[in-house]
């Protein structure tokens, strides 16, 4: 775990680090005037940490925008950026339905230009909790390379803008109907 939104910080670390233990990474930033400030990862993507991780978390921080694709391999990742676009969360949802180790991948955002086209090409969206017409849930489903598993992506406006990728496992009831188990 460490408290800073500032690349070189890090990088007097990171660096030290066994890039082959170490497993999570959790940045986070509690300072409330710097909450917008983007967290450069330029130097850091130079290492091999990110790429062994099971767990990576940025808080109270923005990740860069362009870089959502870049942690794909992650199998539970919350990050903040200030925009995100239908082909990065395409190209995501392909690679988490054949990633067998994937949990969770969380991405908060400020911005989504074509929200629209992004719900058109992943189907049919299931509307759950609706507060108002600015604050609701909706969710769709996609079936996973594993026969057992399913893909839950939720677009959610209840408590700040996010999308969140989730693995759930679907389970068998005496009836014959699938339930999910979360």
């Amino acid at each position: 775990m460490i408290e800073t939104n500032d690349q070189k910080e890090i990088m007097k670390v990171l660096p030290f680090l066994d890039s082959e233990v170490l497993k999570e990474l959790c940045i986070f930033n509690t300072a409330e005037d710097d909450k917008n400030k983007v967290l450069e990862m330029d130097e850091i993507l130079k290492l091999d940490h990110l790429s062994n991780l099971e767990r990576f978390e940025v808080s109270g921080c923005i990740f860069p925008d362009n870089l959502v694709t870049k942690l794909s391999h992650i199998p539970y990742c919350h990050i903040q950026v200030k925009s995100v676009n239908s082909k990065d969360l395409l190209f995501l949802k392909e690679v988490i339905l054949r990633l067998p180790t994937f949990e969770e991948f969380e991405i908060k955002f400020q911005n989504f230009p074509d929200l629209n086209e992004f719900l058109e090409a992943t189907g049919t969206w299931k509307t759950g909790t609706t507060l108002s017409p600015e604050k609701l849930e909706k969710c769709s489903y996609f079936q996973m390379e594993e026969p057992d598993s399913i893909l839950m992506i939720t677009y959610s406006t209840l408590y700040g803008t996010r999308i969140t990728f989730e693995k759930k496992t679907l389970r068998w009831v005496s009836s014959g109907g699938p339930i999910i188990i979360q």
